[in-house]
């Protein structure tokens, strides 16, 4: 007991002794003393106050970061539920082959557009597109129409309210005889749903 009391803080730091100590030395001594006592006090008050403080600003910065984070998770589910309903709406418009009279359907397009004369018969076809659909085509030709006529025509089934129609290969010619008339070789196409 009395070897811990020896070496306890208390008995090794008397306060009294330590300050009639400093009362005896020169004062030169005694700045210095005080100058290294408020170094330190100064280390031991800012040392604890800058780490919090680069703690806290490491906090700012994550909570920043995990704001930006947020903001554009909200952005892709936004953009997620937007593409969601542009698919079901496209979803609703496929239709199956039955209720798809592509053929038809084109022929109405040729008469309103006036090419009734110009073009072979039509046939549908159909291409492999994936599991769930199937890509229905008809391939149209038409001869010696301008290109007036030509674009009238591809407008009218770009823009075609019934079905979603596309021109997906298109080819044009000039006719040999007459350099203002074309031959127009073109695929029109609709995805179907496969039953």
């Amino acid at each position: 007991m009395a070897k811990l009391k020896k070496y306890s803080l208390k008995e090794q730091f008397n306060f009294q002794e330590l300050y009639q100590k400093f009362l005896g030395m020169v004062p030169k001594q005694q700045l210095l003393v005080l100058v290294l006592l408020g170094i330190f006090l100064l280390f031991l008050i800012i040392l604890p106050v800058s780490c919090a403080s680069s703690y806290l600003q490491d906090f700012e910065n994550q909570i920043s970061s995990s704001d930006k984070n947020f903001n554009s998770l909200v952005l892709k589910v936004k953009e997620y539920q937007r593409l969601q309903n542009k698919l079901n709406r496209v979803e609703k418009n496929i239709k199956t082959k039955a209720q798809t009279p592509l053929d038809s359907e084109l022929e109405k397009i040729i008469q309103a557009a006036g090419l009734s004369e110009n073009t072979r018969p039509l046939n549908p076809k159909e291409r492999n597109e994936g599991n769930e659909f199937t890509e229905l085509y008809v391939k149209v030709d038409l001869r010696r129409v301008s290109l007036d006529q030509i674009i009238d025509f591809v407008t009218r089934v770009e823009n075609h309210k019934g079905l979603n129609l596309r021109v997906t290969r298109l080819k044009i010619d000039t006719v040999r005889r007459n350099r203002r008339e074309f031959n127009a070789d073109f695929d029109v196409s609709t995805l179907v749903a496969k039953q």
